[in-house]
């Protein structure tokens, strides 16, 4: 088995969302790349989990050539990822899911698997954001994320998560899920039902940051993508796409530290774990490592406080292609870049190219996401395409050239293209779709095995 066949995609059949996709024919448009849910799944190697344990039932789906026509359409997606692969069962199962609602996008929708004779789950939802803007990111703080990793196998049902959430304005705020929002799926109808947080929705939502936060006091911008980057010393990074800016907040004093302008339009973010004060950002043909380093609102506020070390560590310029999205992987040192239609593997001390993988979909890519652990990486198109990318090396035994049996002689230039995991037939064969496009962007599992993407059509897909 090459690498590339050890990975694999699950489509989750049944009543994820609980009530929301009833109403609602397609979710609410994000950007691309906008990470708008968050998901907890768990390993069924060892315990089998029955249909009333999990969010649904995950299929393996075949891969195939997008839009062939091939296989049945009976579970909504095309053709090429309809029909279930019958290798064996699928070895993880999706035990919780936080996104966005289905109707508008601006309130906090939380569906657990508690395990209940009924196989309902729970479904809790939160009130809208208080900008009335559509939420553009949702992230767990790194408390919140220790605890529940912690929590394994049953991480799901963590009672009370804090979560950062931020519109597509650059609104910032911090809300911790309360514990009844495990609380079964009832029969009843919601009108009949008494009405929660009536009288909470200030301690629900707090404001961290305002979108018109600048040192000027008037910013000037535009809705569009927002990421968020959490840091285990109490601050956040708060990059926003139209706004061209990057700023650093302190979340436990509720203030903007400081506040950077970008050269492009950013359109991802991500963490590296050798530099731990680093934040890398995608912006435009460039991505840079920005230097996030401060020790606080209260020094840094000061007048006569001076900056020991440079805003911008390392810049990687793409002549040729728009950086869209950076992922961090298993090494300290190296992220993943979407460039245009490759990916890319770079150490960010001196952006040395450490690989790339070209032609990886037939469009340009829009998000990434890193899965097992850091070795691979699953790429979504602009379009409806996914498709997985390892990162380990090529073994020996694969990287010898191929002889035929007997003669010993070299076997023809068709056999060895095929072989070639960048070959135009192996990214055919290696890539799913969805109905028709993803909403936002895929987003790594809280344990970091798997990954998950959600469609427009409210089509749940896992790579693991």
């Amino acid at each position: 088995m090459t690498a590339a066949e050890s990975y694999s995609f699950a489509m989750v059949r049944g009543d994820v969302f609980g009530r929301g996709p009833a109403n609602a024919a397609r979710r609410p448009y994000v950007p691309k790349g906008s990470r708008v849910h968050l998901s907890v799944t768990a390993a069924t190697t060892s315990v089998p989990l029955g249909a009333s344990q999990q969010l649904g039932v995950p299929r393996r789906l075949r891969k195939g050539r997008c839009g062939d026509g091939e296989g049945g359409e009976d579970d909504g997606a095309r053709g090429d990822t309809a029909a279930p692969d019958n290798e064996g069962p699928v070895p993880v199962a999706l035990m919780g899911l936080i996104s966005t609602d289905s109707s508008a996008g601006t309130r906090l929708v939380r569906r657990t698997a508690v395990g209940g004779n009924d196989g309902g789950g729970s479904f809790w939802d939160s009130d809208a954001v208080p900008s009335g803007q559509r939420i553009g990111c949702i992230q767990l703080a790194p408390e919140s994320r220790a605890e529940m990793l912690q929590f394994s196998p049953h991480a799901a049902v963590f009672p009370s998560p804090r979560l950062y959430v931020a519109d597509t304005i650059g609104n910032v705020y911090y809300a911790t899920l309360p514990a009844t929002s495990l609380a079964e799926i009832s029969d009843e109808p919601p009108k009949k039902r008494p009405r929660r947080g009536t009288d909470t929705d200030d301690a629900f939502w707090r404001t961290v940051a305002s979108a018109t936060t600048s040192e000027g006091g008037v910013t000037y911008g535009a809705p569009g993508w927002c990421g968020l980057l959490p840091f285990s010393s109490g601050q956040l990074v708060c990059c926003r796409e139209f706004f061209f800016d990057l700023r650093l907040v302190d979340v436990p004093a509720g203030t903007v530290v400081r506040q950077y302008g970008t050269i492009h339009p950013a359109t991802g973010v991500t963490a590296c774990s050798g530099v731990p004060h680093g934040a890398v950002v995608a912006e435009g043909p460039v991505a840079t490592l920005y230097d996030m380093r401060c020790p606080g609102a209260a020094l840094t506020l000061s007048p006569d406080s001076t900056r020991e070390v440079p805003l911008v560590t390392s810049r990687l310029t793409s002549p040729a292609s728009y950086v869209a999205d950076v992922c961090a992987t298993c090494n300290d040192y190296e992220v993943a870049v979407a460039v245009g239609r490759s990916l890319c593997v770079h150490d960010v001390r001196k952006w040395s190219r450490v690989s790339v993988s070209t032609n990886t979909l037939k469009y340009e890519i829009a998000s990434i996401a890193a899965f097992a652990s850091g070795k691979a990486v699953v790429v979504a198109g602009i379009d409806a395409e996914v498709r997985i990318v390892p990162l380990q090396k090529t073994p020996p035994a694969a990287a010898a050239p191929a002889r035929a049996a007997g003669n010993g002689l070299p076997r023809k230039e068709e056999d060895a293209a095929a072989a070639s995991p960048a070959s135009f037939r192996n990214r055919l064969d290696s890539a799913v779709c969805c109905r028709s496009t993803w909403n936002g962007g895929w987003v790594a599992g809280l344990d970091g095995v798997s990954a998950t993407g959600v469609s427009a059509d409210h089509e749940v897909f896992v790579a693991f």
